[in-house]
């Protein structure tokens, strides 16, 4: 199944991209912005780097059909998800604050807002839950993909 294997590659380059983006222009990030209005800046690099770093080795070894792969893809998933729980958890304590960090980012980046009723539900207690599962849900769905192809690489053998 050397499709999961290049899917779960494309997963991890793309959250390590995104989440490099992120680190290096920060002012624009919700992220940095959100833990800024709430005087935790530090906890978007906190969060940021290793979830960055993960993805960025994991992508590495998939791309090379390494034997290694799964177990990175395993790893970086766990440090995925229990980021995206732990950002999510800040975000349910300060709703107000997110949804006012997100808008200002698109603003800064010229993207149009949402509508305020979009807003209201994406910043709803239910629509921090939808997040947090999406944010468990993908990299764990990223790991079994490169299990997948690891399995393949096997049977091969």
């Amino acid at each position: 199944m050397r499709w999961a294997r290049l899917l779960a590659a494309v997963f991890f380059t793309w959250t390590a991209g995104r989440g490099l983006q992120a680190l290096l222009f920060f002012e624009n990030s919700p992220g940095f912005r959100f833990y800024d209005a709430v005087g935790t800046p530090e906890r978007h690099f906190l969060y940021g780097l290793p979830e960055t770093l993960a993805a960025g080795i994991t992508a590495v070894p998939l791309w090379r059909a390494s034997p290694r792969s799964v177990a990175f893809a395993l790893v970086a998933a766990l440090v995925l998800a229990v980021g995206g729980v732990l950002e999510t958890a800040d975000v349910s304590a300060n709703l107000e604050i997110a949804r006012s960090s997100y808008a200002a980012s698109r603003e800064a980046r010229g993207l149009s807002t949402p509508s305020p009723e979009a807003m209201a539900s994406m910043f709803s207690p239910g629509g921090v839950s939808v997040l947090r599962a999406v944010g468990v849900v993908l990299p764990v769905g990223a790991a079994i993909l490169a299990l997948l192809g690891g399995l393949d690489r096997t049977s091969e053998a």
